[in-house]
């Protein structure tokens, strides 16, 4: 469905850092941001003469410029992150980049006619909240909330909140329980392999 996309698409995801002083986000810039990123989306998953091959490298290419990487993975990590060397920093950041682009447009692909449309938004902190409505093809429509930031000379999601539940903690919680078991090598390796396999099943 294109609500797990988008939420783990756009699954998304956090809070996190930057300067010491910014400004606060304008709601209105976030939610036509927000529109024009899910516009751009739903044209090309509408395309028919397109093949999927090439759908899922420009939604990787769509999300990449969407989403704040940094900002949620370094969340997605919580306490642990403080713990790694600069190497394993830049390992993981490199590693989580690529489990959410391929991840995420690889579910985009199973869109299924949905829609979204933005309800309104308001500012929360320094950030955005943007509400929308996702309509399905059957079943009831999703309240969907997305934090979004203004970063430079543009605008980044940094968490998707579905029905009342965060993506980013969400996504914290896995990672967590993964480092738990398999320790910081094994959690790095356990990425490795999924990225791996959704390569292999690209195209």
């Amino acid at each position: 469905m294109l609500y797990r996309s988008i939420c783990t698409l756009f699954a998304l995801v956090i809070m996190g850092t930057a300067s010491l002083v910014q400004a606060q986000t304008s709601p209105e810039g976030a939610a036509n941001f927000l529109r024009k990123v899910g516009d751009e989306t739903i044209i090309l998953l509408k395309d028919s003469g397109r093949a999927q091959k090439d759908k899922e490298a420009e939604l990787r290419r769509i999300l990449d410029k969407s989403i704040d990487m940094e900002t949620i993975g370094r969340f997605a990590l919580g306490k642990t992150w403080r713990e790694l060397n600069e190497t394993q920093k830049n390992r993981y950041l490199a590693l989580f980049r690529d489990y959410l682009l391929y991840s995420y447009s690889k579910r985009l692909l199973t869109y299924a006619g949905e829609t979204f449309s933005v309800v309104r938004s308001k500012p929360v902190r320094r950030d955005a909240l943007v509400y929308t409505l996702i309509k399905q093809s059957s079943g009831q429509p999703l309240n969907t909330h997305w934090r979004i930031r203004h970063k430079g000379d543009t605008y980044f999601v940094i968490d998707v909140i579905v029905e009342g539940i965060s993506m980013a903690v969400t996504q914290r919680s896995e990672f967590r329980t993964v480092i738990r078991k398999r320790g910081v090598e094994g959690f790095f390796n356990s990425l490795e392999s999924i990225i791996g396999r959704m390569r292999n099943s690209t195209g």
